[in-house]
């Protein structure tokens, strides 16, 4: 596989977990290095969902903070599956780089947890940067 600087960026986020400062000027610093255009993706719910249930303002607005300057935008994904869902929007999308952000789980959590990140980079044809919250 030959490496092409990314023009399309894939951001898949739990925004229910929150988003690092960290994790934002790393996809910012992305972003502008390579004049990428990067797609926050939501698997099943809208930012009008996550704003129904309850999940506080400042979480979506932390991103939109984080990503000023940058072209981007949201996408929401209907999907049983979060990994089928992340793969189809890479074809869709037709995204040079996905970027992921594994949540950290306990001993005992980590033993029944199946990772989303560890599945989605078994199976893809492009670069995945994964960057622990």
């Amino acid at each position: 596989m030959k490496f092409t600087v990314p023009q399309k960026v894939l951001f898949a986020c739990d925004v229910l977990n929150g988003v690092s400062e960290q994790l934002l000027a790393l996809i910012k610093k992305v972003a502008l290095t390579s004049h990428a255009e990067v797609e926050v993706l939501l698997i099943n719910e809208t930012v009008s969902q996550l704003k129904e249930l309850g999940v506080d303002a400042t979480k979506l607005n932390h991103i939109d903070d984080g990503l000023e300057g940058i072209d981007y935008y949201y996408k929401n994904i209907k999907s049983n599956s979060v990994i089928e869902g992340i793969a189809n929007e890479i074809k869709v999308a037709k995204a040079d780089l996905l970027i992921m952000a594994p949540q950290q789980h306990g001993f005992w959590g980590s033993m029944v947890h199946r990772s989303k990140t560890r599945i989605m980079a078994s199976g893809l044809n492009i670069p995945l940067f994964s960057i622990p919250v």
